[in-house]
């Protein structure tokens, strides 16, 4: 993009053409979603490593939204979403705060399971 504007500014006309600059802008994004996808699963390594300390405990997590087979929380420790089966003997509601165990944690295998 420089290269173009450097050319254009010193009246040397275009360097690229449009569509040259188009399959660049995609081979960009491409490139730029591929990084932001490893910093995703570099950020969500380091939380489960931290939660893998925590297996047995009980933590803090805020109920987000309900469905009737899920629910989604949001562990207040790590701000770290998780969606988990929802319990009928305990109802719950949108902007409550519950109690969760961690039960299982494996920051190189990506899984993490908690219970009720």
């Amino acid at each position: 993009m420089q290269l173009q504007i450097s050319h254009m500014i010193h009246g040397r006309g275009m360097l690229f053409s449009a569509d040259m600059c188009k399959n660049f802008a995609g081979t960009i994004q491409q490139k730029l979603g591929r990084a932001n996808k490893v910093r995703q699963h570099r950020h969500r390594y380091w939380i489960l490593r931290y939660l893998e300390e925590l297996v047995g405990k009980s933590v803090s997590a805020l109920v987000v939204s309900h469905g009737p087979k899920r629910v989604s929380l949001l562990l207040l420790d790590c701000l770290f979403d998780i969606d988990l089966s929802a319990n009928s003997s305990f109802p719950v509601e949108p902007g409550d705060t519950v109690n969760v165990r961690i039960s299982k944690v494996d920051a190189l295998d990506n899984t993490l399971r908690v219970d009720w």
